[in-house]
């Protein structure tokens, strides 16, 4: 298990809120006119898409709560290695965590099959869902460290870390 210090964990929260486009999604209505070839085969000046607020909404929302995941299962994970928590919190935060990641993965697939939004959109959408789960597999393979404090779990739950904070990063566009 990795272990993060306040300040490590600063200078992270602080590099990731400096960076442009963390919120990559284009959130744009899916009808936005674009560009459309005129009389004669010319073509019309592309306009700018529209910002659909509600789209910006979910995507800053969820890239936040995606990021503040990966940070609580980190976080919970590291205090118990230093025995600040016992299993039975572990359990308790990490399957709070794990039910909520499952509710916020319902509604972004609702949104991704429901709402007329763009392939962009949709993409980072699948994005999110794809970081939400690999997210529940990070906190699972902490409750099974928890369980048992071997080795072999150690270096999965932290295999398991990794593949978790590749898919926050590409989510969020963070490079």
């Amino acid at each position: 298990m990795r272990s993060y210090t306040v300040l490590a964990t600063l200078i992270l929260a602080l590099s990731v809120l400096g960076l442009s486009g963390v919120i990559h999604a284009p959130s744009t209505l899916a009808d936005d006119g674009g560009s459309r070839s005129g009389p004669g085969g010319a073509v019309a000046a592309k306009k700018k898409p529209k910002t659909d607020p509600a789209l910006f909404a979910i995507g800053a929302v969820s890239a936040s709560d995606v990021w503040t995941a990966y940070m609580f299962v980190a976080v919970t994970a590291d205090h118990f290695v230093k025995d600040g928590y016992t299993r039975k919190q572990v359990e308790q935060l990490l399957k709070s965590r794990v039910g909520f990641n499952g509710k916020a993965v319902e509604a972004l697939e609702k949104v991704a099959t429901q709402v007329k939004i763009t392939s962009g959109d949709k993409n980072h959408l699948r994005g999110l869902v794809g970081a939400y789960r690999a997210l529940d597999a990070y906190s699972k393979s902490v409750l099974t460290y928890a369980a048992d404090k071997s080795r072999a779990n150690a270096l999965a739950s932290e295999a398991k870390r990794k593949a978790a904070w590749a898919k926050v990063r590409s989510a969020l566009g963070i490079k």
